[in-house]
């Protein structure tokens, strides 16, 4: 009927695509090398009716794989790893097109792990034998056209992929080391802050023990120990004070004793003035003499000018 550009011979009505455009009234062919326009094309073939739905013949549109491989290189060009290569397979396993290396029609090693549906998988380049990481989809067709059955499979070197993973893995592992650092460090001093004050409360109570009740906890720092330590202060003031407390009152019995035993005759007036001595001397020795000397002066054993 019409005829745009020279084909290789006039009668197309024995070719494949007239013939299944005529009886299914559109066929998309894979992919071949056509002689008349001299590409690597898809034949796409529409059957053409009248008004009246009789047939008149086929259009045949001829669309050349260069505008589906330029999607594939615009994609190429904007990829995240730089060892990334696309390769386009068609549904028997033969190679259309490749960012890398490649024959046109040649049978694609790896078909048989990509044939089955999209996902992924580990293999090792046949080539360079590095380990790569494939990861392949497959074209599902539009409404009503099925398909071709092409699959694209990226590939990319698996050091790669892994290098970002190490080096989070290193960073993690530095910050770990950190933390433990700072951990141990904030452990010790707060183990500091808390054994030193322990050791002065387990010092001063072991002065105590000895009868040296003038023995203190001294903590400067204005915090929780500080208070206890004034409570423990408190404490042992009003253990001394006990203590004087009792020492004053024995101290008081037995000038009783030896004032009532001097009155009656029983010991001298030597032996009097000797054992008054030695309570005096203990009394000053225990830092109480002002305290006692009133008691002294109480008793009037000793006058206030002494």
């Amino acid at each position: 009927v019409a005829q745009t550009g020279k084909t290789s011979d006039y009668r197309q009505d024995d070719e494949e695509w007239w013939q299944k455009a005529k009886e299914n009234g559109v066929y998309v062919e894979d992919v071949e090398y056509d002689q008349s326009s001299d590409v690597y094309s898809i034949a796409i073939g529409i059957r053409i009716d009248d008004e009246d739905g009789n047939f008149n013949g086929v259009m045949k549109a001829v669309v050349n794989i260069a505008q589906i491989i330029r999607i594939i290189t615009d994609a190429e060009a904007e990829k995240k790893y730089s060892s990334a290569e696309f390769t386009l397979v068609d549904e028997d396993g033969k190679i259309i097109f490749s960012t890398s290396d490649y024959n046109i029609f040649e049978p694609y090693e790896n078909f048989e792990n990509i044939k089955f549906g999209e996902g992924y998988f580990k293999a090792k380049d046949a080539k360079t034998g590095i380990d790569k990481l494939f990861v392949h989809g497959h074209s599902e067709g539009y409404k009503n056209f099925k398909s071709l059955g092409w699959n694209l499979e990226i590939d990319v070197e698996e050091n790669e992929i892994i290098k970002p993973i190490n080096a989070l893995i290193g960073s993690i592992f530095i910050l770990t080391i950190f933390s433990i650092a700072v951990a141990l460090v904030s452990g010790f001093l707060v183990y500091s802050a808390i054994s030193k004050p322990l050791e002065k409360f387990e010092g001063t109570i072991n002065e105590i023990a000895k009868g040296n009740l003038d023995a203190r906890v001294d903590i400067k720092a204005k915090d929780e120990f500080k208070a206890l330590a004034d409570a423990f202060n408190s404490m042992a003031d009003q253990l001394k004070n006990l203590k004087k407390a009792e020492k004053k009152q024995k101290t008081g019995k037995e000038l009783e004793a030896l004032e009532a035993s001097y009155k009656t005759g029983f010991i001298s007036e030597e032996t009097y003035k000797k054992e008054r001595k030695r309570l005096e001397e203990g009394l000053i020795r225990m830092g109480a003499a002002m305290v006692d000397a009133e008691l002294l002066q109480e008793k009037g054993l000793i006058k206030k000018e002494e």
